[in-house]
């Protein structure tokens, strides 16, 4: 999911071009069969026509005609919308992106009301998990959207090239910011890969991404950057709060170092797994889930990296460890909280509540029924999946059988890996009592464990606040380019009350006052 980011200036300047909504292209009822297009997360491709396709229309007596859209998804939803052309089932991921959508009049009301009697168990779970979920899912006073969830709560963990650790003498999984640097030293020093070069470096970051800028250090320092922090009933943002400061001066000092990659400013989600596979840096940051080869996005890591490593095995090149540390035990990342992102529905559905309920019906169905989750997300046993271990059988957890299991292209083909269950949690394939219970008890344990003390989730649960459209982008670019000048040193530390006025002059004092005001009535 956790790799979809927020393109709110991209749709809404895309949707300002396609002006006002015209004449609706409504799919229509044929033969009684309900029919409805479908355009799901975009992390989940799916072919047209697939087995899993027609299982589910066999199953609940529907046609169903799927976009699936990989690449440039917001850019394709706004073309789609610019030419009348509304999906029934959508995927969006933020508030941001799907407001703008209900004052265009693109998006029919979802009402609590008809969530409740057509998809009960979904229901019952938003208001189990934590009823101010609504308040997100809510604008202008009414309810609009389906809101997702997470799983388990998304645990990042430090991953480690332990054959480098084991090449430079260090035993112990470093665990404090003082033993990440000394150990940082030692792979910028003491030539880890063996090539003779001073090539590679501690760790790198994702220089331009809002929350992903070197999150786990501002963790260590007790904040979080870009999220809402709630201390004795005030509102303030991480962006600006001291404690900040502190990170990027330390920041700063390894930049000066050169234990950071001098990329960092340029650095993504995308360049940041290849690094770690090119033997240029010591550390990602990143779920446990992803690096463990029982699940999809874990074993084709390890595939990429055994492929760029030959000779060289997985287990004994790589380790985990928590992230790092700080003087008062503090250790934290940016973390999504229980809410995840939401299925909206085409404004032609506003008239056809036997199609919204239908569609509402199937979508709580393949997520809590546990037979229809395996079928739309695994497949058939012993054809796509089996279990980890038959002898241990359910418990042990589930696996892609070969090709399915590192080739997204086959899963694809055969409608897998969660296009269909759009209401997968994040960092799950069902719900969560479904998903731990088909999942090995080790790796809850294990994760456990590692993300023990990982905090901090936004208090506010990352609501879209009504001037954010005005100042949010703005703020965004001088909040990643003034903390990246900081950490190289082009802006001096020194001036960082500078800085502060200048965030809260260019829209930040304002979205602090909706943030009170949203706190004070949805979240006390």
């Amino acid at each position: 999911m956790k790799k979809i980011i927020c393109l709110m200036l991209t749709l809404v300047m895309a949707l300002s071009v396609a002006g006002c909504k015209g004449e609706k292209k409504a799919v229509s009822n044929e033969d009684g069969i309900i029919s409805f297009t479908m355009m799901g997360n975009p992390n989940h491709p799916t072919d047209k026509d697939t087995e899993t396709e027609k299982w589910i229309e066999e199953k609940y007596g529907v046609s169903i005609d799927v976009y699936s859209v990989t690449a440039s998804y917001y850019e394709k939803l706004a073309t789609m919308l610019a030419s009348d052309e509304v999906p029934d089932v959508m995927f969006i991921n933020e508030p941001q992106n799907w407001q703008p959508l209900v004052d265009q009049g693109f998006l029919a009301q979802v009402t609590k009301e008809q969530i409740k009697k057509y998809a009960p168990r979904h229901f019952a779970a938003i208001n189990e998990k934590d009823e101010r979920i609504w308040a997100i899912s809510s604008y202008k006073g009414e309810n609009w959207v389906l809101p997702k969830l997470m799983g388990d709560e998304y645990g990042t963990v430090t991953v480690w090239r332990k054959d480098w650790l084991d090449k430079l003498g260090i035993t112990k999984i470093p665990e404090t910011l003082e033993e990440f640097e000394a150990a940082y030293l030692k792979v910028r020093n003491e030539d880890p890969d063996g090539n003779g070069q001073k090539d590679t470096y501690g760790f790198t970051g994702c220089g331009g991404a809002t929350e992903r800028q070197f999150d786990q250090i501002f963790g260590a320092f007790g904040v979080m950057p870009g999220q809402w922090i709630v201390e004795n009933g005030k509102v303030s943002n991480g962006t600006v709060d001291d404690r900040a400061k502190e990170a990027l001066t330390l920041l700063h000092k390894w930049y000066e170092m050169e234990i950071i990659d001098p990329e960092m400013i340029t650095d993504t989600q995308q360049t940041y797994f290849p690094k770690f596979n090119a033997n240029r840096v010591a550390v990602i940051n990143t779920g446990y889930e992803n690096m463990i080869e029982t699940t999809a996005t874990g074993a084709s890591n390890k595939k990429n990296f055994e492929e760029a490593h030959p000779g060289v095995k997985w287990e004994d090149a790589v380790a985990f460890g928590s992230l790092p540390q700080g003087k008062d035990g503090t250790r934290g990342d940016w973390l999504w909280g229980p809410r995840a992102n939401f299925v909206v529905f085409g404004e032609q559905l506003s008239e056809n509540e036997e199609k919204l309920g239908k569609i509402l019906s199937i979508l709580d169905d393949i997520n809590y029924n546990e037979e229809n989750a395996i079928r739309a997300v695994w497949g058939e046993k012993g054809v796509t999946y089996d279990y980890i271990d038959p002898e241990v059988g359910v418990s042990s957890g589930l696996k892609f059988l070969a090709p399915y299991d590192t080739d997204t292209t086959a899963r694809s083909s055969k409608g897998l890996n969660g296009f269909f269950n759009i209401l997968t949690p994040a960092y799950g394939w069902a719900s969560a009592d479904i998903v731990r219970q088909y999942t090995d008890a080790s790796i809850f344990e294990t994760k456990a464990k590692l993300t023990e003390d990982t905090k901090y989730v936004d208090s506010l649960m990352r609501p879209y606040l009504a001037s954010a459209k005005r100042y949010q982008a703005d703020l965004d670019k001088l909040k990643t380019t003034a903390y990246s000048e900081f950490i190289t040193g082009a802006r001096d530390l020194e001036t960082w009350d500078d800085f502060v006025k200048e965030y809260m002059a260019k829209g930040g004092e304002q979205l602090q006052k909706e943030a009170q005001e949203f706190y004070d009535t949805n979240m006390k």
